[in-house]
């Protein structure tokens, strides 16, 4: 689906061809809430496929590396030349760190990467940040950000049934086909190449990738 096409799919289930009473401004607020909550539902199928990574400078008297502008969760942190993952370590630990110069581990603190150790000295590209972005283009017009086609039925149902929830009349026939939606999209992305099927088993939360 284009954009266009997507307005125009999410508006039928409304009954609207045209913006009447959802304006162009709900919509448009509808569908960036609904973006968010699809990364937040399918993030381990959409890793996958739609990871990437960026090179960041070690910086001489920094010990904090900034996450790519366009982050959405992180999924590893290594040294470049090497592929050494430096490890994330609980909040609730890191007095066992106090006061050493340790390269292995890290933590999270303010938004940013802070390292248990200060650099001397300043090395370009020396870490690799491996994360999944922010999908927000339907148009292919940056393939880095473009939403598996899989997922496109879903978002336009969820734009339609936010919209619904404002005049409290969310049908359940918008619920049922969220729900198949949801399911043809799981069976979709859980393999990312067809080559690779080997049956399709549920993503375990007690499962990460390294």
């Amino acid at each position: 689906m284009t954009d266009a096409t997507l307005e125009t799919f999410a508006r039928s289930l409304l009954g609207e061809s045209l913006a009447k009473y959802w304006t162009p401004a709900e919509f448009a607020a509808y569908k960036s809430a609904v973006l968010t909550n699809i990364m937040n539902e399918f993030w381990s199928l959409l890793l996958p496929i739609a990871q990437d990574y960026e090179e960041k400078d070690r910086t001489a008297a920094t010990n904090t590396v900034d996450l790519p502008a366009t982050c959405f969760k992180l999924s590893r942190f290594e040294v470049a030349a090497t592929g050494q993952k430096v490890k994330f370590i609980e909040d609730d630990e890191l007095w066992k760190y106090h006061q050493t110069e340790d390269e292995n581990h890290c933590i999270f603190k303010g938004g940013k990467i802070m390292l248990l150790y200060t650099p001397g000295s300043t090395e370009t590209k020396y870490y690799r940040i491996w994360f999944l972005p922010k999908l927000t283009t339907f148009e292919a017009d940056d393939p880095a950000t473009d939403i598996p086609e899989p997922l496109h039925p879903l978002i336009g149902v969820d734009i339609a049934m936010m919209a619904k929830i404002k005049d409290d009349q969310l049908k359940a026939h918008l619920m049922s086909m969220r729900n198949l939606f949801a399911s043809n999209a799981k069976l979709a992305l859980c393999v990312p190449q067809a080559q690779d099927f080997g049956g399709i088993r549920d993503f375990s939360g007690d499962e990460e990738y390294d």
